[in-house]
């Protein structure tokens, strides 16, 4: 797991300048000219260094979710969120099934499910997603928290900011509230952009969501996806023409169920 590694110092070069016809006393101007240019890129390059340190588009987030009902024995499931540029995946790790929404560049989305276990696919168009009831809004995907939920909750007052940028990438935001009779707490990562926690609490049930590591390895972003892009993959609409194959035939059999993702709700 890479946990927010503190980047080298980038030394800045300051290119040399004759000073001795400025009218100024010999180095004093200077020396604060070139203090204040070496503070000025100091700043500049630990802005580009948090950028590069938290790379929000490039992860895979674990995550163990915990549901309960009153008076039953609490599920748990491992859960993986999968960043890699345009595209998101959740997987659940139990189940050896996950989703995977990739946005074109006219900001629509496709979807694809995947079934480990099968090494199949079936890929869903746009207009496919809405009307199976799909959910088509890729920030909710992207980080799992519907987008409209925040204006439900409140910021709760936050501790002295981190200094170091290993914290920077780990700086949350507390959030509580009220959703449709329910107590919803949320530990926001701002730079992230992932719930760190967040449980909501109804009155006979309730479930939490806990991130419990992130890996920022190329190789396993990269092997996740090549690994579901090498299965074989048909599309939603030509199934009713494949109805020989076995596993579409157990697919149809079981029953289609609306293209929600893998998300905690």
């Amino acid at each position: 797991m890479n946990h927010f590694p503190i980047p080298q110092t980038i030394a800045p070069t300051i290119a040399p300048r004759n000073w001795a016809h400025s009218g100024y006393r010999a180095g004093a101007w200077p020396q604060r000219a070139f203090a204040g240019a070496l503070l000025l890129l100091a700043l500049l390059s630990a802005s580009v260094s948090a950028n590069n340190q938290c790379p929000a588009d490039q992860l895979i987030a674990s995550y163990r979710l915990t549901q309960q009902q009153h008076g039953q024995a609490p599920q748990v499931t491992t859960l993986q969120l999968v960043r890699h540029g345009n595209r998101v995946a959740m997987a659940d790790i139990g189940a050896q099934h996950s989703q995977s929404w990739t946005k074109l560049s006219n900001q629509r989305l496709i979807s694809s499910r995947h079934y480990d276990d099968h090494q199949r696919s079936i890929d869903y168009a746009s207009s496919e997603l809405r009307q199976r009831g799909g959910n088509s809004q890729w920030q909710q995907h992207y980080q799992l928290v519907p987008p409209a939920l925040f204006s439900q909750l409140t910021l709760q007052p936050q501790p002295q900011q981190p200094q170091q940028l290993s914290q920077e990438c780990a700086a949350l935001r507390h959030y509580r509230g009220q959703q449709d009779q329910r107590h919803v707490t949320l530990h926001w990562l701002n730079q992230l952009q992932l719930p760190q926690y967040w449980q909501v609490q109804a009155p006979h049930s309730q479930w939490q969501l806990q991130l419990i590591g992130i890996d920022h390895q190329p190789q396993a972003i990269d092997a996740f996806f090549a690994q579901r892009d090498q299965y074989q993959a048909v599309d939603f609409a030509d199934i009713g023409d494949n109805e020989q194959d076995p596993f579409l035939r157990q697919m149809i059999s079981l029953g289609f169920k609306p293209l929600q993702g893998i998300t905690a709700h």
